[in-house]
């Protein structure tokens, strides 16, 4: 099964934070499985509380799961960092994250060649509305808001 998680980043009146959805079991990923799907859901939203409202539908049309309370919850900051502790932070196979902020914000993601080794990591640079969708803390895609 493969799993993912929709989240977005939000600032507050101090301080910058990741707002996540609980991990979805099955079908996560971008070709043939929900993965367009969750990022049709981050393009729809534009706050707090249309992202709860999108993952909210988003179980109930896919996953059903039935903890609606868990559904969405609050990281720090420094899990945009995908190449530290990254089964601790995201354990999830994909993640569809969006910049909910009015700034640029960076990500640290992984590098690997086709045969899946690590050669390094890379800076991404998400602009706001920007959304990235990383493969086990990979950028597999960069989507900019037209």
């Amino acid at each position: 099964m493969t799993r993912g998680q929709i989240a977005i980043i939000v600032k507050d009146y101090k301080e910058k934070h990741i707002l996540t959805s609980t991990e979805f079991n099955g079908d996560m990923y971008m070709k043939g499985g929900y993965g367009q799907l969750a990022v049709n859901a981050l393009k729809r939203s534009k706050d707090v509380a249309r992202y709860q409202y999108e993952v909210a539908k988003f179980n109930l049309n896919h996953h059903h799961y039935n903890d609606l309370d868990a559904l969405t919850y609050k990281l720090k900051e420094d899990c945009l960092d995908f190449t530290k502790d990254y089964f601790q932070n995201w354990f999830s196979d994909y993640v569809y994250i969006k910049n909910l902020t009015l700034t640029e914000v960076a990500i640290k993601t992984s590098l690997r060649d086709d045969d899946g080794r690590d050669i390094g990591n890379k800076e991404v640079i998400l602009k706001p509305k920007a959304i990235a969708v990383l493969c086990f803390g990979r950028l597999v895609k960069l989507i900019e808001e037209e």
